[in-house]
């Protein structure tokens, strides 16, 4: 008897750890399963058989992007053909739209269902894209609760599974944090990000130490990868670099400072203050304004519906703007706009849902195969 086929999929270093995730629950239902796809390090490491390399596949912005489509072209065509060659009988992409909704679309046509876990965000900008994802993908497994009646809407079928963060983080959600001390700074990890950024975060913090009555322990979150010359604008006003996993600095912190991305969701789960910041190239941010649909770029302010914790883009960020804004988070002996903050992070989280995500995609995937726990029909 065959063993049932599923093809795993990640774009970038936060999709091959979901992965991975996905790849062990599914392992933990059924032994018997073939998992292959495009992996990094931690996929390969759960045991997927990898057919391309997830690293090459990250790359962003818009001018980044239309350079490399022929090679990503080229490599949807081998996996398409590789799929149908080896009788693949489920296709789990997770985020990365651009590529997997276009090569599941390959994958249908050939017979190859697809459940998407972390669907296109088309709330938030690029509605076009909701007909191709109707026409390429069964089913999409979603981690914010309104993003149902979203493509349930739009005609395409889709299940809350919870956020993956809640799962990553469980533990520590679990118990009580530590004494916080001192401002985080999280300015991202990609250079593009970091180049733009430190400079402006450097002199927005030292304007705010200009206006403290006392010694502020500045710390800068140093993510994998990152080169101290990226950070040296921020290293320069007396800021200490931390490679701490960034969910545990921002548990110890007073305040932060967060890039947009995946890092603000973390920022309010930790229940910490903090100021969302994004810059990125002028052409690039033009763009997605146009295309933009929400009023937030904060991921916790979109499911709140709210401007819960405050945001500076753009040509709003200044260092002026940083060290006001800083200053009520921090500086300011009135706990009002702090206690807020805190109580809007509590909601959010009860809005992200319980602990098994991943459990659940793994459900997901084995209810279309057809299977059970103990990988029989």
């Amino acid at each position: 008897m065959t063993r049932p086929s599923i093809f795993l999929s990640a774009g970038e270093a936060s999709g091959d750890l979901y992965v991975s995730r996905v790849a062990r629950a599914l392992r933990a239902r059924d032994e018997g399963l073939r998992l292959v796809g495009v992996v990094g390090p931690h996929g390969r490491a759960a045991g997927v058989e990898p057919w391309a390399r997830s690293e090459d596949l990250a790359v962003m912005g818009f001018g980044e992007v239309v350079r490399h489509l022929p090679r990503l072209f080229r490599l949807a065509r081998e996996l398409e053909a590789r799929a149908a060659a080896e009788g693949v009988d489920l296709f789990l992409p997770v985020d990365y739209p651009g590529f997997h909704v276009r090569l599941a679309g390959r994958l249908r046509r050939r017979g190859i269902p697809t459940l998407d876990f972390i669907p296109p965000k088309t709330w938030s900008w690029a509605r076009w894209r909701l007909g191709r994802l109707r026409a390429s993908v069964e089913r999409c497994a979603v981690i914010f609760p309104f993003e149902v009646d979203h493509y349930r809407g739009a005609g395409i079928d889709a299940v809350f599974v919870g956020h993956p963060l809640v799962d990553a983080h469980a533990d520590a959600l679990a118990s009580d944090p530590p004494e916080r001390r001192g401002l985080l700074v999280a300015p991202g990890s990609r250079p593009q990000e970091l180049t733009r950024l430190a400079p402006i975060l450097a002199e927005g913090v030292r304007r705010l130490g200009d206006r403290a009555d006392r010694a502020i322990d500045v710390r800068v979150s140093r993510a994998s990868g990152v080169e101290t010359e990226w950070l040296r604008p921020l290293l320069d006003v007396g800021a200490r670099p931390v490679e701490g996993t960034l969910f545990d600095e921002l548990r110890r912190s007073e305040a932060a400072v967060v890039c947009s991305g995946t890092a603000t969701v973390e920022a309010a789960l930790a229940e910490t203050p903090h100021l969302i910041v994004y810059r990125t190239g002028g052409l690039s941010y033009r763009i997605a304004r146009r295309l933009a649909t929400v009023e937030h770029i904060g991921m916790a302010n979109i499911v709140l519906g709210r401007r819960a914790f405050p945001e500076l883009l753009q040509d709003a960020l200044t260092p002026g703007a940083i060290a006001d804004r800083l200053d009520a988070l921090f500086l300011d002996p009135d706990e009002s706009v702090r206690a807020q903050q805190r109580s809007d992070a509590r909601e959010l989280r009860r809005r992200l849902g319980e602990p098994g995500c991943f459990d659940r995609v793994a459900a997901l995937a084995l209810e279309r195969l057809g299977t059970t726990a103990n990988g029989t029909d």
